[in-house]
């Protein structure tokens, strides 16, 4: 059985990493904007792993507009102080999640058009890229 975290671990000041996996490290009143800026899709593996057609590659060059736009977004709407009482942090991850929640449906349009735009070959080769970061 896999042991979990106590919920008022999440809200301690000291509690502020976030592992390589996203496992027991993380803090979700912390995750946003520069972590989620991270996770910009890699272009030009994409575009070694898949090669796109041209009707593709527009859709893959839209995805990478759309994924700008959500890390801009990320980076104007995710609160970066440091909130000291757990009513603050709780507020505080409630504006970083909505915030998340709507960088995701800046992107998920555009991934579903370029993903669905693949031959299903391809998408074997565009599903190994994201294992291979794991």
């Amino acid at each position: 059985m896999m042991s979990r975290k106590p919920v008022s671990n999440l809200m301690t000041p000291e509690d502020q990493t976030v592992g390589s996996s996203g496992g027991p490290n993380l803090d979700l009143s912390q995750v946003c904007g520069e972590q989620a800026l991270k996770a910009a899709p890699p272009i030009e593996r994409i575009l070694q792993a898949v090669k796109p057609t041209d009707v593709q590659r527009t859709a893959l060059d839209a995805l990478n507009d759309a994924t700008k736009k959500a890390a801009d977004f990320l980076e104007a709407n995710c609160p970066v102080d440091q909130p000291l009482t757990p009513p603050a942090r709780i507020a505080a991850m409630e504006k970083r999640l909505n915030a998340m929640m709507e960088a995701i449906k800046i992107v998920q349009p555009a991934l579903q058009s370029f993903y669905g735009s693949l031959t299903d070959e391809q998408k074997a080769r565009f599903n190994q890229l994201g294992a291979a970061q794991g």
